[in-house]
């Protein structure tokens, strides 16, 4: 009975291009998701959803729009970390995220978004969980204050290249251009580039 029910909604999904190309593409894949709920009142929402992501899968520009649509909403849905009072918690979690984001920039190298979070989240993991420590463990050991100097070196000069890369998007050849003149540069900058501005120079 279920695969009898897959099979008319994946049916329903390679029939209905007008779908695929309004609702899909313009609109969002929940709102495929009730398409098909109209379409097929009888088959579960569930189900419905899990054929639509089957369905975004197996073709690469859907692909790509619906892991554009999860970049967007974790770049612009803040962050819990901040208000978090177990440093420690956050601590271990927040790796995780970091390379959550770059695992979907290898997916969308060019998403603003993402690459404004991962510019600030580096910056932001870098001084407090590794930065921060230094002066504490130096007192025990030089050599692990050393270490820990050269992790977080390399932290903020990833989030400076992830905030090099957005700055880029926008403005092709801006890395070139502020070594030659960084005035000039500058200059071209408007207010949509003001937060990767902030968190490449903290970086």
């Amino acid at each position: 009975m279920r695969n009898a029910q897959i099979n008319k909604v994946m049916i329903a999904l390679s029939q209905s291009t007008s779908m695929r190309a309004a609702t899909v593409r313009e609109r969002s894949p929940w709102n495929a998701v009730a398409y098909l709920r109209n379409l097929l009142p009888h088959i579960p929402l569930p189900l419905c959803a899990v054929c639509l992501l089957l369905a975004l899968a197996s073709g690469c520009s859907l692909k790509r729009m619906a892991i554009n649509q999860v970049g967007n909403a974790l770049a612009s849905g803040g962050s819990t970390f901040e208000s978090d009072d177990d440093p420690d918690l956050v601590a271990a979690a927040i790796p995780f995220g970091l390379k959550m984001y770059e695992s979907l920039l290898d997916e969308t190298p060019k998403h603003t978004g993402l690459l404004l979070a991962a510019a600030t989240g580096f910056t932001e993991y870098s001084f407090a969980f590794v930065d921060a420590r230094i002066d504490e463990v130096k007192q025990e050991s030089l050599e692990r204050a050393d270490a820990l100097r050269d992790r977080a070196r390399k932290l903020y000069l990833r989030a400076n290249r992830y905030g090099m890369r957005g700055l880029e998007v926008h403005h092709p050849g801006f890395a070139a251009a502020l070594d030659n003149d960084a005035d000039a540069a500058l200059k071209k900058m408007t207010r949509r580039d003001v937060p990767l501005l902030y968190w490449t120079a903290a970086s």
